[in-house]
């Protein structure tokens, strides 16, 4: 996956992982696009939007050689701020854990 430019947004940090924009949050606060990074550097392209059917994880591509992936995330609620982004991601971050370490024993 090409490193692509990436405004990180230091809120998001957690246990190693970090989400990074492509597009300043709150811009369309039901959709997005980003990557998140991985504690060695990693990443996974994200597409999310907001789901009435509550939080999911759906594999779009990967991963690759050098990616573990790219995801559309449903979020239960909208994304406005960096604080948002956080919460709606803390919900999903341990089956992201998964997908990660599933990337690093490949």
């Amino acid at each position: 996956m090409e490193k692509l430019p990436v405004t990180w947004v230091e809120e998001t940090r957690c246990d190693g992982f970090i989400f990074g924009t492509l597009a300043p949050l709150g811009t369309d606060p039901s959709r997005g696009m980003g990557m998140l990074e991985g504690p060695d550097g990693s990443r996974a392209a994200l597409e999310w939007v907001v789901s009435p059917d509550g939080p999911y994880i759906m594999r779009l591509a990967g991963p690759g050689e050098r990616d573990w992936g790219s995801y559309r995330l449903g979020f239960s609620r909208p994304v406005r701020a960096a604080e948002e982004m956080r919460e709606n991601l803390a919900e999903l971050l341990p089956k992201l854990r998964v997908l990660y370490r599933r990337f690093r024993v490949q």
